[in-house]
């Protein structure tokens, strides 16, 4: 008897998570209401880590495909955060006076 109360005391006493209960988070923690709903893939990871990082007003929709990859690349570069957020800074605004240059005389 005093072993059943004792296994009944342990059970009740287990968090949910060792019980083998899932519950999913909120529909709002997984996409935020500032995320346009037509995003997927790399261009949402980049938008939900753009607004981590304090750049939420940035419309991910509209930008090139390799402006997105080189945001992806600048967020996962394994440097210091205040180097990051200079590249990420600078991949927004369009670059330098240089690479704004090369990106006008490489379109056709």
């Amino acid at each position: 008897m005093i072993r059943l109360a004792l296994a009944f005391a342990l059970t009740l006493g287990l968090p949910a998570a060792a019980q083998g209960v899932f519950i999913s988070p909120p529909d709002s923690v997984m996409n935020p209401p500032g995320l346009s709903g037509d995003l997927s893939g790399k261009r949402l990871r980049v938008a939900h880590e753009l607004r981590l990082m304090g750049f939420g007003n940035v419309d991910i929709a509209g930008m090139s495909n390799r402006k997105v990859a080189l945001l992806d690349n600048a967020i996962h570069s394994g440097r210091p955060n205040g180097e990051r957020l200079m590249r990420v800074r600078s991949i927004l605004s369009g670059g330098g006076l240089l690479q704004r240059g090369l990106d006008r005389l490489s379109r056709p």
